[in-house]
């Protein structure tokens, strides 16, 4: 009986599943590869471990003179009148021999058999199939994988290429706005509350009213609107946080879109980042620093200019969202007014300014 010895098997398959796993991931994720790549490993290593057992206690056959057989482990024999050719390559410290019994049947018949018995196992093959022994290479073997590496790589590369052919937006630019510098005169509080936040229309805008929570404000003259919107409940970070949290490297919304519009490559944040753009011309993306953090997101839809402000705290759950459209885009000093005016408030403070300004907006 020839066995095959089970450590550099387990080598291989591990520096096969390291490359496979890091191509994958780098290709879906861009640069958050490593959360999705050892969550990957978390995952395979173990169904590795198990395969390699199975392999470990198949790798191995004998020679059977009296049936012309070659015999596996679990009784699976290969009559040698079947025996197309023996493909052998001689790693020095270890031999591998196939066996080929047409184009496309080609069957291990030990794996890394050690060299102390290769002079033996040679002899053998030769005496019984003298006509049948093909010398190879040792970088023949790893020809598969490269060829699979490269199929991989080539339909990630094909995936970006196809998202920023359909979704033009993509091609936006992510440039930072900032807010305007205080003035030294005593700033005056916010006008309008929702939950955590407190902010100050634009200059035009008035009070329309209040509908499941949701702020309306109208400017009649510019044909200008706005819906305030405060933060949605998302449970699906919770149910799913082994795959946002672990695979992902997201915690909630906010860590979300800032993989999206951050990453360059990777086809998951490029299609969350097409979906998020989805339908808009001529869009453009700002992004807005703390103390209140977010992402502006601005393009035309069906003749209308949408402008989507998405607003963060720095304690979970605060979170708000405001929605302007009208006929002209709105301009970055206009943006950076507004930004400038949203504003984290404490309880108390809130209840004091909402009473100096009952129902006022604008």
């Amino acid at each position: 009986m020839y066995k095959g010895k089970v450590t550099p098997i387990l080598m291989n398959n591990l520096l096969f599943l390291g490359l496979f796993g890091f191509a994958a991931s780098f290709g879906l994720m861009g640069g958050q590869w490593a959360h999705l790549f050892l969550a990957s490993l978390l995952v395979m290593v173990p169904v590795l471990l198990v395969i390699t057992l199975v392999l470990a206690w198949a790798n191995g056959f004998s020679f059977d003179d009296v049936r012309q057989a070659l015999v596996k482990p679990g009784g699976r024999n290969v009559p040698y009148a079947k025996v197309r050719a023996l493909l052998v390559t001689d790693r020095g410290a270890t031999i591998d021999v196939f066996v080929k019994q047409g184009w496309l049947h080609t069957t291990a018949l030990v794996e890394c058999a050690g060299a102390d018995r290769k002079a033996e196992l040679l002899d053998e093959l030769q005496k019984r199939f003298p006509d049948r022994v093909r010398m190879r290479g040792r970088m023949v073997s790893f020809v598969p994988v490269l060829v699979l590496l490269l199929a991989l790589s080539a339909a990630l590369a094909g995936a970006h290429l196809y998202l920023h052919q359909r979704f033009p937006a993509l091609r936006a630019p992510v440039l930072p706005l900032e807010r305007l510098q205080e003035k030294a005169r005593k700033k005056l509080p916010p006008l309008e509350f929702v939950e955590a936040f407190g902010f100050t229309p634009l200059r035009g805008l008035r009070y329309l009213g209040e509908e499941k929570g949701e702020l309306y404000f109208e400017d009649k003259a510019r044909k200008l609107r706005l819906k305030v919107m405060p933060g949605f409940q998302r449970s699906v970070f919770e149910r799913q946080a082994a795959l946002f949290r672990y695979a992902m490297g997201v915690r909630d919304y906010e860590d979300l879109l800032a993989l999206s519009y951050h990453s360059r490559f990777g086809v998951i944040p490029l299609y969350l980042r097409a979906l998020d753009l989805a339908g808009l011309e001529q869009a453009a993306v700002y992004e807005i620093g703390p103390p209140v953090s977010g992402f502006i997101r601005q393009g035309r839809r069906d003749r209308v200019e949408e402008t989507r402000i998405v607003m963060f705290g720095s304690r979970p759950g605060e979170e708000i969202h405001f929605f302007f459209t009208g006929p002209r885009r709105m301009t970055g000093n206009a943006l950076r007014t507004f930004i400038t005016g949203v504003e984290l408030v404490q309880p108390g403070k809130q209840a004091a300014a909402s009473s100096l300004f009952p129902g006022e907006g604008g």
